[in-house]
């Protein structure tokens, strides 16, 4: 009896099922999901099936999205994909992300008699830890500030020859806060991608307010932490989803590596 392994990609432009009979030496079998593609385009043509798909809106996301892989440091030596689908293309690519870190710490011994010893103890550690490293742009780069703080107050008294008694009191704190790296770029890019559309307008009184007839988002770098904040409404849910998801994917990482 056959067993199968299936897994199916749902894509905006294309979409294909994988499927493995694991009794059977064939290897990976893959097809297109044809009645999801519009016949009268060419399949492999860029963005023609968001006008098939209802979604020609997203054309600009896409195109700054692509515009990534094509300018990303070696690309230009970029050899045809492995799995032989003609969409595909390979390439390797090196980026940097330096870590950055400084500590200090100190500490204080007082005897005020023979038999009575104090200390203080301090410790302060600062640092950026590169999380995420993205060999596409350095907008991407995640990076993580994490500061840490430590103090010990101590107290040993002799009691007699034999009799010791000890009081210690410690406290620590840690946080780990982990943010785009570059979040001016990060806001550039988004004005980038809206500004074609129509209708669109742009205010800039905190952070980067991009205001349509029936949404509106703002995004602004918190004044607490290295972070972007992201505030988002439309005149429904879908609507308003569909505009943060495409805010986020912008200023995150995309996922997907398709030559268009």
């Amino acid at each position: 009896m056959s067993q199968f392994i299936i897994g199916i990609d749902l894509g905006t432009t294309n979409s294909a099922l994988a499927y493995v009979d694991l009794a059977s030496e064939a290897g990976v079998q893959s097809f297109r999901i044809a009645q999801l593609v519009n016949p009268n385009d060419p399949c492999y043509a860029p963005y023609g099936n968001l006008t098939a798909n209802g979604t020609q809106s997203q054309a600009a996301l896409y195109k700054t999205t692509f515009g990534y892989f094509n300018s990303a440091p070696g690309a230009a030596n970029a050899i045809p994909s492995l799995s032989g689908d003609p969409r595909f293309v390979q390439f390797n690519a090196q980026g940097g992300n330096f870590a950055q870190e400084w500590i200090i710490t100190s500490r204080f011994d007082y005897n005020p008699t023979s038999n009575d010893k104090f200390f203080i103890h301090y410790k302060q550690d600062k640092g950026i830890q590169p999380t995420q490293t993205n060999l596409l742009n350095p907008i991407f780069n995640a990076n993580s500030s994490q500061p840490s703080y430590e103090g010990q107050l101590g107290w040993t008294r002799s009691i007699g020859a034999t009799i010791t008694n000890q009081f210690l009191l410690g406290a620590s704190y840690y946080r780990a806060i982990f943010a785009n790296s570059n979040q001016a770029a990060a806001t550039e890019k988004i004005r980038a991608v809206f500004a074609d559309r129509s209708g669109v307008t742009f205010d800039e009184l905190d952070g980067l307010t991009v205001s349509a007839t029936d949404w509106w988002f703002n995004l602004r770098p918190s004044n607490t932490e290295p972070l972007l904040r992201l505030n988002a409404e439309a005149a429904d849910e879908q609507t308003m989803a569909t505009i943060r998801d495409e805010v986020l994917s912008i200023v995150r990482e995309p996922t997907s590596s398709p030559n268009r």
